[in-house]
């Protein structure tokens, strides 16, 4: 139990990590807001307690991780480094969920961090736009993070048009042309309804990327 009896920079070290403290503090009578915070540290992280109300147990505390010696704060040492409240020596020191797709492709480096794609394919559109293959919402018309009806309405609009018919404009071009050929045909409905019904509950579409998807003429 730490007792802080003035307002002031205090510390406290020696504990394993993860151990609960209590800190009580005295507030200067009457209770008046305005009172100076009082700041210190855990482990090297600051720790700042100031009043939260009128009555003297309303306490806000508030204690901010640095992690100087764990960069991506999960708990792993970056390599070559070590404090308390870290272990080890972390292979993805920049990605606090270490390669959550087993693609041996740190999160941070990763063109789609959440699905399996080791060979970071982005041939979507055929220039690439730094999201992979394997996780990109094509048809997610609207950039609103899921593929839903409004999106299946603009597709069926413009399916079915080609070099022939209503043809793919740089003034107004096709949405759903995933493949850039000029046309939105049933190559294009087979990717569109690939990701139908994605949403932030169901395989969550990465941030959509705003712009033209193909170089038309």
């Amino acid at each position: 139990m730490s007792y802080i009896p003035v307002p002031g920079t205090y510390s406290v070290g020696g504990l394993p990590y993860g151990t609960e403290i209590w800190v009580y503090a005295d507030w200067p009578w009457p209770p008046l807001f305005g009172t100076p915070e009082y700041s210190g540290s855990f482990e090297g992280n600051p720790l700042i307690i100031t009043r939260g109300g009128p009555n003297l147990t309303d306490i806000n505390i508030l204690m901010q991780r640095m992690c100087i010696a764990d960069r991506d704060c999960d708990g792993i040492c970056n390599p070559g480094e070590s404090a308390p409240n870290c272990s080890g020596s972390d292979v993805c020191p920049n990605d606090p969920e270490n390669d959550s797709d087993g693609d041996s492709l740190c999160g941070d480096i990763d063109n789609c961090p959440h699905h399996y794609n080791p060979l970071q394919e982005d041939i979507f559109p055929p220039q690439g736009n730094g999201i992979g293959d394997a996780c990109e919402c094509e048809g997610d018309f609207a950039c609103d993070g899921d593929v839903d009806g409004s999106d299946a309405s603009v597709f069926k609009f413009h399916f079915g048009r080609s070099l022939s018919h209503y043809q793919c404009t740089a003034f107004d071009p096709c949405r759903g042309d995933f493949t850039c050929d000029g046309d939105v045909d049933g190559t294009d409905a087979t990717l569109f309804k690939s990701d139908f019904g994605r949403n932030a509950f169901n395989s969550p579409c990465p941030a959509c990327v705003m712009g033209g998807w193909c170089a038309y003429p």
